[in-house]
């Protein structure tokens, strides 16, 4: 009986030294499992953050684009502007000296 009794003692340390690891696993694990959760977090927030300067900078160079094409667009129209000035000047005078031309070239 003794030796049963030391045999049942035995069996009941290796169970508490396993049940002792197994707690000490469990606590490494859930702090492995915290520490990466806690990367993730980091991960996401700079994932989060970049994608925002990327979306400021996209919305930055877009307005910067419209702008340029604006200016491109009212320089074009002052230019086209400038250009039907000189064309209806031009086409005035024409016909300024249309009319200056005797009657007979202009029948012939």
């Amino acid at each position: 009986m003794n030796n049963q009794l030391q045999q049942l003692e035995d069996s009941v340390n290796r169970l508490a030294a396993q049940f002792n690891a197994a707690t000490i696993e469990n606590r490494q694990l859930a702090r492995k499992i915290t520490l990466l959760q806690q990367q993730k977090q980091q991960q996401l927030a700079d994932s989060q953050a970049r994608q925002q300067e990327l979306i400021k900078k996209y919305e930055l160079r877009l307005l910067q684009i419209q702008e340029s094409l604006q200016h491109q667009v009212s320089e074009l129209s002052a230019e086209k502007q400038y250009y039907q000035q000189i064309l209806d000047a031009t086409s005035e005078e024409i016909q300024r000296l249309l009319q200056r031309l005797p009657a007979a070239r202009q029948e012939g």
